[in-house]
């Protein structure tokens, strides 16, 4: 009777991953996020600071790498970062 309303919260983004886990232990069923590796790379947030400036410089940056997914400034990127190359 609580199993459809259980699948259907395992499917939600937005609650806890512990939660998730726990519904995909219950149900015994493939976890979604777990297969779409991409999603889960991608920076989350919409601006982040470059890893290879230094504290002093702290550039932010829209920028991140393709590969990686860190977040890199124009001065530091190509279309992937120098370590990525």
């Amino acid at each position: 009777m609580i199993r459809p309303h259980i699948l259907e919260r395992g499917t939600i983004k937005q609650i806890p991953s512990e939660i998730r886990s726990r519904i995909t232990l219950l149900t015994k069923t493939q976890d979604v996020e777990a297969s779409t590796s991409t999603e889960e790379a991608t920076p989350r947030a919409s601006k982040g600071r470059c890893y290879l400036c230094t504290r002093q410089r702290n550039r932010t940056t829209r920028r991140y790498c393709k590969k990686c997914y860190k977040w890199i400034c124009p001065d530091h990127s190509y279309d992937i970062c120098g370590n990525c190359l």
